[in-house]
C-alpha cells in the first residue's frame, strides 16, 4: 500500500520529530502489494488479555500498533480516539486507516475532541498537519463505531468481566469522561497502562528547589499539559496503574546524539522501501536537515510494553504523588496497587554500535525492545 507524501516546509520543526517519519516508511509494502502474514512476536502474556487502547493517533502510537497486532494472548478490543498530536477527526482518520493497513477489523469510536476545561492542545506544528510527519494513509472504507468511546469502553468491561486493561498512548480525556459517566467503571477495569509522570529526588527538596521541580514536571509531561483534570481523575480512580514516566519513554529514542548508529539496524531493510525511502528522505531535507542523525520517539511502544513484556522493565510499586498540579512518584514502602516502569531492560547486542570519530564500533547497550521491534518490522 503506497505512502501518499504531503510533506510541507515548515522549516522550524525539530529534525528528530521529522525523522520520525523515518519509522513509517520502515513499516510501509512497497509495491502496493497486500501485506505477509504476521508472526507473533517475544511478549510475556500467558493468557487472553482483553485490552483497548486509547490513541491521539500520532506515528509513535501507530508502530504501537503495529506492535500489539502481533503479540500472542494480546486480543485488541478497539481503538477509543482522542485530540492530542492532531484533533480528534484526524486523529480518528489515521486510526481507522492505520487498522485496515494493519489488515485488522478494530473498530475505532471517537472521543475527546478538547479536555475537560475546553481547551485544544496538539503538537501539529511539530508532527505536521497529519500527526504522521508530512505523511498520510489511504482512507478506510469503514465507518466509526457508533458508540461514544465513553460508552464503548463501559460496555467492554462489562462485556469481559472485570478482565480489560486499557492503554492510554495520549491525553487521558477519554477513560477520564468514561468514568465521570459511568461510576462504577473503575471496579470493572483490570488496570490501566499510562505515560506520566516524574520520579521525586530522593535527596528531598527545599522550597525554593520544589517550586522548580513541579514546574519541570510540568514542563515535561505532555499528557499533563494536554489536560491535568483527566490524568489527575484517573490517578484519584482507584484503578490499578502501570505508569512509564517520561524519562523512561525517552529512553526508547531510536537514535541519540551519542548513540547515532542504533537505528541502522533496527531499520536494516529500509534502503529496499524505494520510493517510499526517498520520500522519506526528501522530507527529511525540507526540515533543514543537515547530517544523517535522526531521532524515533518511540513512547508508545513504551506505554504498551508496560502491559505486555514484563521482561523489558525493571517496575517498583510506587506511591503516586498529585501535587502542586502535576504527578510525581515515589517508591512504596508496601506493595500497593500502582506500579511504574523505572528504567527499560537493556542488552549489549553485536548488532548495536556505537560509531566513534576514528570509525571504530564500540558496543553499546540498547533497549531490550528494539529486538521486539525488528520483529514486529521483518515479520509483518
Amino acid at each position: 500500500m503506497a505512502l501518499i507524501g504531503t510533506a510541507g516546509r515548515r522549516r522550524g520543526r525539530k529534525i528528530g520529530t521529522a525523522a520520525a517519519a523515518i519509522a513509517l516508511a520502515a513499516l510501509m509494502v512497497v509495491g502496493g502489494g497486500r501485506l505477509l502474514p504476521g508472526k507473533a512476536i517475544g511478549a510475556t502474556l500467558t493468557e487472553r488479555t482483553p485490552v483497548v487502547i486509547d490513541s491521539d493517533g500520532g506515528l509513535d502510537d501507530l508502530t504501537a500498533l503495529l506492535m500489539a497486532r502481533q503479540i500472542g494472548c494480546l486480543d485488541v478490543r478497539g481503538i477509543t480516539a482522542s485530540f492530542g498530536v492532531v484533533p480528534l477527526p484526524q486523529a480518528a482518520r489515521n486510526l481507522l486507516s492505520a487498522a485496515d493497513w494493519m489488515e485488522r477489523d478494530w473498530p475505532v469510536a471517537l472521543g475527546a475532541g478538547a479536555s475537560l476545561d475546553g481547551r485544544l492542545l496538539t503538537q501539529e506544528s511539530r508532527w505536521g498537519k497529519t500527526g504522521l510527519c508530512g505523511a498520510a494513509l489511504p482512507p478506510s472504507g469503514r465507518s466509526f463505531d457508533a458508540r461514544t468511546a465513553s460508552d464503548f469502553l463501559y460496555d467492554l468491561a462489562v462485556e469481559e468481566g472485570g478482565r480489560l486493561q486499557v492503554v492510554c498512548l495520549g491525553p487521558l480525556t477519554n477513560l477520564a469522561v468514561a468514568l465521570r459517566e459511568h461510576p462504577d467503571l473503575a471496579g470493572r477495569i483490570a488496570g490501566v497502562t499510562l505515560g506520566a509522570g516524574l520520579p521525586l529526588p530522593e535527596e528531598g527538596l527545599d522550597e525554593e528547589g520544589e517550586s522548580a521541580y513541579w514546574a519541570a514536571v510540568a514542563e515535561g509531561d505532555y499528557t499533563l499539559q494536554a489536560d491535568p483534570t483527566a490524568l489527575r481523575e484517573v490517578v484519584e480512580s482507584g484503578i490499578p496503574l502501570t505508569v512509564v514516566p517520561a524519562p523512561v519513554q525517552a529512553e526508547m529514542a531510536a537514535v541519540r546524539q551519542r548513540d547515532r548508529d542504533t537505528i541502522s539496524p533496527l531499520f536494516q531493510d529500509l534502503r529496499e522501501t524505494k520510493p517510499v525511502y526517498g520520500q522519506m528522505l526528501s522530507f527529511l531535507k525540507e526540515q533543514g536537515s543537515t547530517g544523517d542523525r535522526v531521532s524515533l520517539e518511540l513512547g508508545g511502544v513504551a506505554v504498551l510494553a508496560a502491559l505486555t513484556d514484563e521482561s523489558a522493565f525493571s517496575f517498583l510499586p510506587a506511591d503516586l504523588q498529585w501535587r502542586q498540579g502535576a504527578l510525581a512518584y515515589a517508591p512504596a514502602k508496601g506493595e500497593g496497587e500502582c506500579r511504574v516502569a523505572a528504567a527499560l531492560t537493556a542488552v549489549t547486542d553485536e548488532k548495536y554500535r556505537r560509531v566513534s570519530a576514528s570509525g571504530a564500533g564500540e558496543l553499546i547497550p540498547v533497549p531490550q525492545l528494539y529486538g521486539t521491534l525488528e520483529q514486529t518490522f521483518r515479520y509483518w
